[in-house]
């Protein structure tokens, strides 16, 4: 469920992206002279912290809280867990709210 999720968000990334430079040409100078360019950056931008952020759940917070719960002391691994799941999810919804505000702009 989460590959597919990841997946999706990285396509239309990756669609938009492509968009704006078939619209716009291939001069990235632009990029971060219209909104449309500046507000596509910011979105690759949390896309990325997501990524990292999904990356240290999996490989750093995961394995601290079977640690924990080994040691029966799990209250600091689950609250960093639950302000990493928070972070992510903020990060997903401002992502949906910069796609709903890209897709009213012209990329020019």
């Amino acid at each position: 469920r989460f590959t597919h999720c990841i997946s999706s968000a990285a396509s239309d990334v990756y669609k938009r992206q492509i968009n704006y430079l078939m619209i716009a040409g291939l001069n990235f100078g632009r990029v971060f002279t219209t909104t449309y360019g500046i507000l596509l950056a910011i979105k690759l931008v949390f896309f990325l912290a997501m990524l990292a952020l999904a990356a240290a759940n999996r490989y750093r917070l995961t394995p601290m809280l079977e640690a924990s719960i080994a040691s029966d002391n799990h209250g600091p691994a689950i609250a960093a867990l639950k302000s990493s799941l928070v972070l992510e999810s903020g990060c997903a919804l401002l992502i949906l709210a910069l796609i709903a505000c890209l897709g009213m702009l012209n990329p020019l």
